[in-house]
């Protein structure tokens, strides 16, 4: 779910789905790159970082990142002079609620499941 989230609907929103709106491209920059990458966001001159997200899911946790070396540049709080911060990983409060949710109803399966083998 949250690979697919970061990965797609942040994209296709340009923030807005997780509660962080990009700034838009400057328009030099935006000029250009329509001209050189026609049809392509923000972030997406080749889809490197939006297809560079992995996941790791074991019973007991799950992790999502971007393997994409620069990606932390985007994403980074530090103070900036020249690139705008641009998140792509956060949680708004229904994605926390959602994640929480699912976490909920595996643990609730594995504690049925627990039960039912021990009577």
């Amino acid at each position: 779910m949250l690979k697919n989230l970061f990965s797609n609907d942040v994209f296709e929103t340009e923030g807005a789905a997780i509660g962080e709106h990009w700034q838009p491209l400057s328009p030099t920059y935006g000029s250009q790159k329509a001209k050189r990458y026609p049809g392509k966001g923000i972030l997406e001159k080749t889809g490197t970082m939006r297809n560079g997200f992995l996941t790791l899911v074991r019973p007991d946790m799950a992790q999502v990142w971007n393997q994409v070396e620069y990606f932390k540049y985007h994403q980074s709080n530090a103070p900036r002079t020249r690139l705008p911060r641009r998140v792509m990983m956060a949680l708004d409060e229904r994605g926390k609620i959602a994640v929480v949710k699912i976490f909920h109803n595996y643990f609730q399966a594995v504690v049925a499941n627990r039960a039912a083998n021990f009577l």
